[in-house]
């Protein structure tokens, strides 16, 4: 079988280094398939050439959204598409936290605002931290922390000079410092492992990983279910890859974001992990032959 492992061309700036690459295609390898490292907007590609076409380091979607959609489109008519389209659909645009908040999916209290004038502060809100960020948008990118009504209505503002991409404001939570967040990585619906982040907008943070965590019950069961919530029950069992962010809050979790597209999988720092994917993948593959 000929797979194809998509990523992007990494901006010399700001690079952003897909570390489970080298990790992942060695797994792939050792089961026999051949595997093609492929730019996502690579015209010269032929994508019905692959037999499967895994979505994994697209980090510069958000930049070029609407050529991403008509891409993915496009390869789902062509080649199987990894995740289904249906998932990178949902999942590329923030705006499922609306949904998942409006059905009683305990997130970090998002609002959503298309313009300036949507903007909703008052006197309580003066002193506190807020953290605003793009609804399309890959990482920490166009994510930033505001502390004070004041230095919010300026990134807002400066946000929709240059863009006309929706905003969700939250609350900065303070646990999100002293416990960070936890980035809990599954493979067909099931929790493979977790670690723990340094989050990006916290004093000092990039994102990076810090430490391996255990998934207890209560973990894996918070994670299931609103993965389940999120794409369906039929979905969930086939949805080969995807990553729950979430932070530890008064002894439960709040959902933090769900990554269907594009997550970085931390395969470094659990290499088993790699492997079993790769067999997930293949029996993936095999089934729907």
């Amino acid at each position: 079988m000929q797979i194809a492992y998509v990523t992007y061309i990494e901006d010399a700036q700001d690079p952003d280094t897909d570390f489970d690459i080298s990790i992942m295609v060695d797994a792939l390898k050792k089961l026999g398939l051949n595997v093609d490292i492929v730019v996502w907007d690579d015209s010269n590609v032929e994508w019905s050439s692959f037999d499967a076409v895994w979505i994994r380091s697209t980090w510069d979607y958000a930049e070029k959204y609407s050529e991403f959609i008509s891409w993915v489109t496009m390869v789902a008519g062509l080649s199987k598409l990894i995740n289904p389209l249906d998932v990178i659909l949902e999942n590329s645009n923030k705006i499922y936290l609306n949904k998942l908040q409006s059905n009683g999916v305990p997130v970090i209290p998002s609002t959503f605002i298309s313009s300036v004038s949507e903007l909703q502060v008052s006197l309580e809100d003066e002193g506190k931290t807020f953290v605003m960020k793009p609804v399309i948008g890959a990482g920490a990118r166009g994510a930033r922390r505001c502390r004070g009504i004041e230095d919010l209505q300026s990134a807002v503002d400066q946000h929709f000079r240059n863009s006309e991409v929706d905003l969700i404001i939250q609350p900065y939570l303070d646990e999100v410092d002293t416990m960070g967040e936890i980035a809990v990585i599954c493979c067909l619906g099931e929790p493979v492992h977790a670690i723990r982040k340094v989050p990006a907008l916290s004093e000092g943070g990039h994102g990076d990983f810090a430490a391996n965590v255990d998934i207890d019950i209560e973990l894996s069961i918070f994670v299931k279910t609103i993965l389940k919530q999120h794409v369906g029950r039929s979905t969930y069992e086939n949805l080969l890859y995807s990553r729950v962010d979430v932070v530890p809050y008064k002894g439960s979790f709040l959902l933090m974001e769900i990554e269907a597209v594009e997550p970085a999988l931390f395969l470094s720092m659990n290499p088993s992990s790699a492997q079993y994917f790769a067999r997930k993948f293949k029996e993936l593959l095999d089934s729907s032959n």
